[in-house]
């Protein structure tokens, strides 16, 4: 609809020109009210994106088998919480890794911990 004005889209005149005035038409005065509703959902909309954007709200879900959704998920997901507040995180148990990989690929979760390594002490 690229060129198209909305006096276009509508089929009807929503402002009367009068000298160097421009006035609203009986049909623009109507529409005020919705150009409003519609203005204030699209910064609500933008401000969403922001939001998860930054990080600053949103739901993340993690699919995690047993040993390392002990350790060291759980101190992963409290570091990640005490940094980001208002983000939701789920996480699912999985047994096996073929449960991992069909919850991403199923997009119930959108990262996936199969296993840990063990922390190696280096030599003193």
């Amino acid at each position: 609809m690229a060129g198209i004005t909305l006096e276009q889209e509508v089929g009807v005149p929503l402002f009367h020109r009068v000298g160097r005035r421009v006035v609203l038409s009986e049909v623009g005065r109507e529409l005020v009210g919705p150009a409003r509703a519609v203005v204030r959902d699209l910064e609500v909309a933008r401000s969403a994106v922001v939001a998860v954007k930054g990080l600053r709200s949103g739901r993340m879900a993690l699919s995690a088998m047993p040993s390392p959704g002990i350790e060291p998920l759980t101190s992963m997901i409290a570091a990640f919480f005490r940094r980001y507040t208002a983000v939701v995180v789920s996480v699912d148990a999985a047994f096996t890794t073929d449960d991992v990989v069909a919850s991403i690929r199923s997009g119930s979760s959108e990262i996936g911990i199969l296993r840990c390594s063990p922390r190696r002490v280096p030599p003193s």
